[in-house]
């Protein structure tokens, strides 16, 4: 029988939280169901109190099903010595399940071991070097740059929550990252080369004996306090204190903006933007060790404890350095990655990032002083110097400047756009880890001033020649189209915004030039349906995932070495497409137009004025000029045989 756990107010008022005791513990617990008081007639507090209740519950019934306590005691001399045993032997010493234990293991920072076989693979220097696809690293890529090696003997899995999942839903599991001896570098296994079962891992036998020296410590402090505390059946902690913590005011926040309100004055928030908004909320619990809320409310300390997250936020790393340091900390928190950087010279949050983070922080707060959770807003007076305007004649993504000429150099000076797509590698051969995408995303944000995911998203039937100019169009015609807020195409409440987005933008001499047409009519003969079918959809971004994080991260960070502040990415190209249209019309209606803005500055001009035709429109992108590098005509067919492997590649991995 599984157990719940709810939120009821006894007679007297006061909230309890109500645990059904799972079967295989009644006997020890000789009870069916426990009852905690919050100590709170307020809900909301009794909330927050309510979910550390409910997470000591639950840690407390994890521990008692994990190990079987008389064996995990009788099995001390099986462990002992150094070296390595097999996972399925240690989990039936301890009386555990193999899985279980492997988790364990793992979650202690322990290790799972295989022992390879002539496995075929791959030795990499730099993984910094490596392209990713779905956060992983493309085989094509390690191949291209890596070292041919051969594993044997043992090796440490270096992905061990995959393997565990992949085990319990396919029963086997191919390994693709590991270590091991005669390694300079990372080590990787070419994919599906070699398959693991449970039977097939080893742990060593010195982490399995610290999980079981931690859990006899465990159950003989836990049955010292059952003993003093007469006659409780369990140790329970005590409840939560008489004031609420910032993360439980951060919690309920969260909870309100991601549930739709009938009376919100605005949307609840996506799915992306909650994630993003919890990752900056979360670094005030994380670098202040998670204040009592009465600290915060109070003037001097709240003032007090702003300056120090202010001075914390400066020193926290940025761009590149932020992956790395989240990798060599193992994705630790906000205060480990401080004490990351201060170790090294690296760059640091910029105050305007900064003062983003302070905004949303201050959000929160008066939305816990509007709902008299907390007395008032630390931040409130300290915002006036950053505070933005609440209506923007801009939108953000919009507060960009062009690319300076020097930066149009590095871009388009690329070695696949002087090859006309895939460069030869050093063994001759072009290019494993080239994708058309590279080549005409670029060109496409530069000369038609599209959005990233509106590129990304293209369908082949999106351009066409109808009144003989060759035009994309910019529409939502299939259900995995979104509009430029995220939403999904072929919906009903579609906002003024995306009406404006739809538009028709003529093709530039010079995309034609470097062989656009030529490429969508290779695609069609090939039986593709989009423009670019290497792209893989994501529910929150759709397609232009992968193309923003190439583009802006390993492109200009890595490769090219540009300041990642957020002032060049991708969409700056649409701002040199802005900038570079030359329109003639009243208040430059045609060039509004061709960026999707709104036609006009007045009611009358909105409603009752048309847009302007294709062959008008084309007049004005022909004013277009940009001073590139040499770039090549695109090979199509070869981009076409490179997405034929592209897709296979996917679609084994799939499998």
């Amino acid at each position: 029988m599984g157990y719940g756990h709810h939120l009821v107010r006894r007679e007297n008022g006061v909230y309890v939280c109500r645990f059904v005791v799972p079967e295989s513990l009644r006997k020890r617990l000789a009870r069916t169901e426990i009852r905690i008081s919050t100590g709170s007639w307020h809900r909301p507090a009794a909330l927050s109190r309510a979910q550390m209740i409910v997470g000591a519950w639950r840690a407390f019934v994890v521990e008692c099903g994990r190990l079987d306590q008389i064996k995990a005691i009788e099995a001390a001399p099986f462990f002992a010595g150094h070296g390595d045993v097999l996972l399925v032997r240690a989990a039936e010493a301890v009386g555990m399940d193999a899985s279980e234990l492997a988790s364990a293991v793992t979650n202690r920072g322990g290790s799972l071991i295989a022992v390879a076989a002539n496995w075929p693979g791959a030795d990499v220097r730099d993984v910094d070097d490596l392209e990713r696809e779905d956060g992983e690293y493309t085989w094509a890529s390690v191949e291209g740059r890596g070292e041919p090696f051969t594993f044997n003997g043992r090796v440490l899995l270096e992905e061990p929550a995959a393997l565990l999942d992949d085990l319990r839903t396919r029963g086997t599991h191919h390994p693709y990252r590991v270590s091991g001896t005669g390694l300079r570098g990372h080590g990787f296994v070419q994919p599906r080369s070699a398959a693991l079962c449970i039977e097939d891992l080893w742990v060593r036998q010195a982490d399995v004996e610290g999980l079981r020296l931690h859990f006899v410590r465990t159950h003989a402090q836990a049955a010292a306090a059952r003993a003093q505390v007469h006659p409780a059946p369990i140790a329970m902690p005590a409840p939560a204190p008489a004031r609420a913590r910032v993360s439980a005011l951060v919690s309920d926040f969260l909870s309100s903006k991601g549930t739709p309100q009938l009376t919100a004055s605005r949307a609840s928030w996506k799915p992306d933007e909650l994630e993003r908004n919890q990752q900056k909320l979360r670094c005030f619990v994380e670098l202040l060790g998670d204040p009592a809320l009465s600290e915060v409310e109070d003037g001097v300390l709240g003032e007090r404890l702003v300056r120090k997250y202010i001075d914390l936020l400066r020193r926290m790393p940025t761009g590149p350095q932020l992956r790395r340091a989240r990798r060599e900390t193992g994705e630790g928190t906000a205060l480990a990655l401080v004490e990351w950087a201060d170790r090294h010279e690296v760059d640091r949050m910029l105050d305007s990032t900064v003062n983003n983070y302070l905004m949303k922080l201050s959000e929160c707060f008066a939305w816990g002083v509007a709902r008299q959770v907390i007395k008032q807003n630390p931040l409130h007076g300290q915002l006036k110097q950053v505070r933005r305007l609440q209506v923007q004649a801009v939108r953000d993504d919009e507060q960009r400047p062009p690319l300076p000429p020097e930066d149009l150099e590095k871009i388009f000076a690329a070695p696949w756009f002087a090859a006309g797509g895939a460069p030869v590698n050093r063994s001759g051969k072009p290019s494993g880890h080239f994708r058309p995408f590279y080549y005409w995303i670029p060109l496409l944000a530069l000369y038609a001033g599209g959005r990233a995911n509106e590129l990304a998203q293209l369908y082949l039937e999106d351009i066409d020649d109808a009144d003989s100019v060759p035009s994309i169009c910019f529409q939502l015609t299939h259900p995995d189209q979104m509009d430029e807020d995220g939403q999904a195409a072929m919906r009903g409440d579609q906002s003024l915004k995306t009406r404006n987005a739809r538009r028709e933008v003529p093709i530039h001499p010079q995309l034609l030039a470097l062989g656009f047409l030529d490429y969508v009519a290779a695609l069609r003969a090939a039986g593709h349906q989009r423009l670019f079918p290497e792209l893989r959809y994501d529910a929150r971004k759709g397609y232009s995932k992968d193309v923003v994080k190439w583009f802006n991260e390993r492109f200009l960070g890595i490769q090219l070495g540009m300041v990642r502040d957020g002032t060049k990415t991708l969409h700056s190209l649409r701002h040199n497409f802005a900038t570079a249209l030359k329109d003639p019309t009243p208040q430059s209606r045609i060039k509004r137009q061709l960026l999707g803005h709104e036609r006009g500055e007045n009611l009358a001009d909105k409603r009752y004025t048309g847009d302007a035709t294709r062959l008008e429109a084309l007049e004005v992108v022909r004013t277009i000029s940009v001073d590139l590098p040499p770039t090549c005509r695109f090979d199509a067919q070869a981009a076409v045989r490179v997405l034929q492997r592209v897709l296979r590649s996917k679609a084994a991995s799939d499998e």
